[in-house]
C-alpha cells in the first residue's frame, strides 16, 4: 500500500513498532491492546463526527446498540471485527480507518 498525503501513517508500520515495543518490554500486551482500544474509539468518534451523525443515528444504521457504540467510545469494551465492518458500513469508510493514527495538525 502507499500511504496516502492526508496526514496519517500506514496501519503495517504501526503495528511494526508496537511489536517491537512488545518484545523489548518497553509496553505489555495489556497496554498496546488498550492502544489499540483507544485509536478505534478516537477513530469512530471522529469518523462519526464527520458525518453528522449521532451515536443514535450511527446505531440504526449499523444495527449495533446504541450501548455497543457508547461502550466502544468510552473505552469499556473490545470491539470485534463483525461490529467494526458493520460500522465502517454504516460510516462508509473502509474498517482500515479505525486503525489509523492521525497526526495531530493543531486544527480546530
Amino acid at each position: 500500500m502507499v500511504r496516502p498525503s492526508n496526514g496519517y501513517w500506514q496501519v503495517g508500520r504501526d503495528s511494526l513498532a508496537v511489536r517491537r515495543r512488545i518484545r523489548e518490554g518497553i509496553v505489555s500486551h495489556h497496554q498496546a491492546d488498550f492502544d489499540v482500544r483507544r485509536r478505534v474509539a478516537t477513530n469512530l468518534e471522529r469518523l462519526r463526527g464527520n458525518a453528522n451523525l449521532t451515536t443514535r443515528a450511527l446505531a440504526g444504521r449499523s444495527g449495533v446498540s446504541q450501548n455497543t457504540v457508547n461502550r466502544i467510545q468510552e473505552l469499556e469494551t473490545a470491539v470485534t471485527a463483525d461490529v467494526l465492518a458493520r460500522l465502517a458500513f454504516a460510516l462508509c469508510v473502509d474498517v482500515s480507518e479505525f486503525f489509523m493514527q492521525y497526526k495531530n495538525t493543531g486544527e480546530s
